[in-house]
């Protein structure tokens, strides 16, 4: 009976590291391909705090039971990983074991921490796939651009500001932009040709802005007035870039 206790004991620690390893691999590939990833993890975090906020409403729409599961097993079998190596099985009592916990403790630490860069790696990813595709429809958006409220076929209906003579177009929903799998709710034009494309859905707040003459992203008033300060950028091409923008004063 011992003996069927201590097999039971090793296959049960044995299990606990290859589960977290997995979710710790696994997490980091949803979070870097997943556009709504962080998102779902805020709406995780918000609602295992219990806090009731306006910035909780608003992430309502991406709960879901993964990252709350993923997390829970995580700490799990994290505690059972602990228990191995203070009282589990001889061999898990070994320095070898300790070293190896340590790693996977880093390895958890540095993905909270990094979260933000991670998924700013892999959004850059995502935006470099769609750029090539764009490219056709931007240089066709600025030699046409819009001197009033209309409807197109790649846009879907729009409204346009300021009048006569609009930099912005407010979209009516928000429709995908031609060859990508991006969503957009408004596109910002300036005096030189520059386009701004306003990301909808879980890319928020970034902006894929085209550069015709190879300029870089600057601050910038919209057509409404409203102010956008740089955050970070990332040039993926020479004309094109990833840029996340804070809302100012």
């Amino acid at each position: 009976m011992k003996h069927y206790l201590v097999k039971l004991g090793s296959i049960a620690c044995s299990g606990a590291w290859i589960v977290n390893l997995t979710l710790w691999v696994g997490l980091v590939g949803w979070i870097a391909t997943r556009a709504d990833s962080l998102k779902q993890l805020e709406s995780t975090r918000l609602k295992a705090l219990s806090l009731v906020s306006a910035d909780g409403n608003s992430l309502a729409v991406y709960q879901s039971w993964w990252p709350t599961l993923a997390i829970a097993a995580a700490a799990a079998t994290g505690l059972v990983m602990l228990a191995s190596v203070l009282v589990g099985p001889r061999r898990f009592r070994s320095v070898r074991s300790w070293l190896l916990l340590m790693v996977a403790a880093a390895g958890w630490l540095t993905l909270g921490l990094g979260t933000d860069d991670l998924y700013w790696q892999g959004q850059q990813m995502r935006a470099s796939q769609a750029v090539d595709p764009l490219s056709e429809f931007a240089e066709q958006l600025a030699s046409h651009w819009p001197e009033d409220d209309g409807d197109w076929d790649n846009l879907g209906p729009f409204l346009a500001y300021p009048k006569p003579a609009p930099t912005s177009l407010l979209l009516v929903g928000t429709p995908q932009l031609p060859g990508t799998r991006f969503t957009v709710s408004a596109i910002e034009r300036t005096q030189d040709g520059v386009l701004r494309f306003e990301l909808a859905g879980g890319e928020q707040p970034a902006w894929l802005e085209w550069q015709p003459d190879g300029g870089q992203p600057g601050d910038f008033k919209s057509g409404l007035e409203t102010p956008y300060r740089v955050d970070k950028l990332a040039q993926l091409t020479s004309k094109w870039y990833l840029v996340h923008y804070n809302v100012g004063r």
